[in-house]
């Protein structure tokens, strides 16, 4: 049976129907939530490069666009989600640089956020005041009026203050009370330092 030549696809058209079927194959394999967050997203991008003159497709591009998302306070989160759906879009903005950028944003808030949990707010006067009026007039309570008291003046960490000994406490009659602070968490040398708490006024 004689073959109609002008019937056969030609390979250009064949590509271009493969091409197709890939396409359509590769959207199902993303919800179309998370298609309409990637075009949102590279829209926000786009926007970004335009306005600063800034090659779309370049790796640079990306980490100075997520840079300005750290900058602006976006979430984590959200700063992860804009890199993979524009490296998902845009292949040549994957680069080992913007990964190394992500790690970095994301240990310096995690620092962040543990320096603001463990910084503790300052004793007022009064607070100390009214603490030390509820001791009672025992040893133990005098014990403890002492400890508060030098505490709050030497600005100490507890664990200085606990490590205290008899030893380390000496009077000087010009200066006042002289305190050997041995250990401390950011003496790493063990060096200690020596806190002078002068004498006060009668009264004072």
């Amino acid at each position: 049976m004689p073959t109609d030549i002008a019937a056969i696809p030609s390979v250009d058209a064949q590509i271009a129907t493969l091409d197709g079927a890939v396409r359509d194959s590769l959207l199902h394999t993303r919800a179309a939530a998370t298609r309409t967050a990637q075009a949102s997203d590279l829209r926000r991008f786009a926007a970004f490069a335009a306005s600063l003159g800034l090659d779309a497709t370049d790796a640079t591009t990306l980490a100075r666009y997520l840079a300005h998302l750290d900058a602006q306070g976006a979430a984590t989160a959200t700063i992860r989600r804009h890199a993979s759906s524009l490296q998902t879009c845009i292949p040549s903005t994957a680069h080992p640089a913007v990964t190394a950028l992500l790690d970095g944003i994301t240990r310096a808030r995690a620092s962040q956020r543990q320096h603001k949990q463990q910084q503790a707010a300052a004793l007022e006067p009064a607070q100390l005041a009214t603490m030390l009026r509820s001791l009672p007039a025992t040893l133990a309570g005098l014990r403890t009026r002492a400890l508060l008291l030098l505490g709050f003046t030497l600005g100490c960490r507890e664990s200085e203050l606990v490590a205290l000994e008899v030893a380390d406490l000496a009077h000087d009659a010009q200066r006042g009370l002289l305190v050997t602070i041995r250990h401390s968490k950011t003496d790493q040398h063990g060096l200690g330092r020596l806190a002078v708490v002068p004498y006060g006024r009668p009264g004072a």
